[in-house]
């Protein structure tokens, strides 16, 4: 698990105010209770909404097509940043169940990493523009479809490494093992997190200017010299919360608490609200695309845009409005388009809010779960939806340790435990069937990806969401979910 996504976790146990995270949240994995039938046509290609014309002033400013720059950089964003005119296009990057590395560009996906040695934590754009990697002993950069070390770490010095961040200069600053620093003169000088009263899953980032900050759950320092110095959290209220730091392009670093994105300057924070109606967090996802613009998401992948120069005008997209139930990872590129990836496939929002939709399976390398993904400029031409691969499930449910018997049994990516109707009701991949005499199911047609299983026993619905399978799935074979298993009631 990354350090953002570590810090994201954060959400539940530090920040009362956040305690119901996501409106309409979708079952986390794991086990509990609910209150559609099969329709295999749901799982085909899915139809591909016309891109509307951008309706309001900052929408219109956003249009690439139109050739618009963006706003001039203002003290607020300082450093130059591509203009929506000038922005070069570029792929997008996903890992993969922290394993593979895929890219995703017009002509569609390549794999471009398999089975590495370690699990990657982290991948980010530098400020060189280029794509990096970390794991816990080595930073690497993404050049064509090949990796090339730039860092391997040591366990003498700071290994594992949980963080990395470079600097404008070229330096590298890490977090690991043994706190938070840099190489200097050949040697790491490493500042204990203790030290600086810092969660062990801090970060480090370097702004546009060359601040160097050191990032917490609660708190945030700033290098001045050898010192560093913390900077006031307290527009955050009583029990701060900086969650996804990030780097914009050639400028400042953002965090989010869920409701207000927070830039760090060394005299404090700039908050901008971005809530909404309703208990919202913005904690899933945080981008700064190339040309300044910030993009947030919510595990129920509501979606917000925020130019910081001109933050009254926000831009939003509810998760409901495209199929999108579980979000995994989230990018923004320069045309400002979210790239959303989720249980249920990808995701291309624009910004008049039409979308493309790429459902689980159109790509069979990006079958699994996406823990991270970048997008480089302007993005890529948006490929062509495949056809969509399917496999074939069988497994067993079983309740208590018995099998349950001619039960109601539903398949889908995400199952919901608030909507009215079934478990599975709301989802657009959805099917349905019933249990045979020692609790088995066969469901065929079914789009490669991750599923939750949702069974009806004595009028009350129990679901469960295994760990990710989905890249065990092959096309046209079948695959032995084995037993899953649901609690008594």
């Amino acid at each position: 698990m990354s350090t953002h996504a570590k810090l994201a976790l954060v959400c539940a146990a530090s920040f009362a105010a956040l305690a119901a995270c996501d409106r309409h949240s979708p079952a986390a994995a794991g086990e509990g209770q609910v209150a559609v039938d099969a329709d295999p046509s749901d799982a085909g290609p899915t139809t591909v909404e016309a891109e509307a014309a951008p309706k309001s002033a900052d929408e219109a400013g956003d249009a690439a097509a139109d050739g618009v720059q963006a706003p001039k950089p203002s003290s607020a964003e300082p450093g130059p940043t591509p203009t929506l005119a000038t922005a070069e296009p570029g792929p997008v990057y996903a890992v993969i169940n922290t394993q593979g590395i895929v890219r995703l560009d017009q002509s569609g996906a390549k794999l471009v990493l398999d089975k590495p040695e370690r699990h990657i934590s982290d991948m980010f754009i530098g400020p060189d523009d280029g794509v990096y990697v970390l794991d816990a002993r080595s930073l690497r950069k993404i050049e064509g479809e090949a990796l090339v070390e730039v860092e391997r770490f040591s366990f003498d010095d700071v290994a594992p490494v949980d963080h990395a961040a470079l600097a404008p200069d070229g330096t590298l600053w890490v977090v690991g093992s043994k706190g938070v620093g840099a190489r200097v003169d050949g040697e790491w000088q490493m500042t204990p997190l203790a030290e600086l009263r810092l969660d062990y899953n801090s970060a480090v980032e370097v702004a546009g200017d060359g601040t160097v900050w050191a990032i917490g759950s609660k708190a945030a320092l700033y290098r001045e010299g050898e010192q560093w110095l913390p900077t006031d959290v307290s527009k955050l209220g009583s029990v701060p919360l900086l969650l996804n730091p990030i780097t914009s392009p050639r400028g400042p670093v953002y965090t989010t608490n869920g409701t207000k994105l927070t830039r760090l300057a060394k005299t404090g924070l700039d908050a901008i609200a971005i809530e909404s109606e309703g208990l919202v967090s913005y904690t899933a996802g945080l981008d700064v695309a190339a040309s300044g613009h910030a993009g947030l998401m919510t595990g129920a992948c509501d979606l917000v845009r925020v130019d910081p120069r001109a933050p009254s005008e926000l831009w939003r997209m509810p998760g409901s409005s495209y199929d999108c139930g579980t979000a995994e990872a989230m990018a923004l590129d320069a045309k400002h388009r979210f790239w959303v990836a989720s249980r249920e496939g990808l995701s291309v929002v624009n910004v008049g809010r039409g979308v493309r939709e790429y459902p689980a399976g159109s790509f069979p390398e990006l079958v699994g779960r996406v823990s991270h993904m970048v997008v480089v400029g302007a993005g890529p031409e948006l490929p062509k939806v495949p056809a969509v691969r399917t496999a074939t499930l069988v497994g067993k449910v079983s309740i208590g340790g018995s099998g349950a018997a001619k039960a109601p049994i539903e398949l889908c990516p995400t199952v919901r435990l608030y909507a009215e109707g079934s478990p599975c009701s709301a989802a657009k991949v959805k099917f349905s069937a019933t249990t045979d005499a020692v609790g088995g199911f066969r469901f065929e047609g079914v789009p490669l990806g991750d599923y939750s299983v949702a069974v009806e026993v004595d009028g009350k619905w129990r679901w469960s969401s295994p760990p990710s399978f989905a890249a065990k799935l092959r096309e046209g074979e079948e695959f032995d979910m084995g037993a899953v298993s649901l609690p008594k009631i």
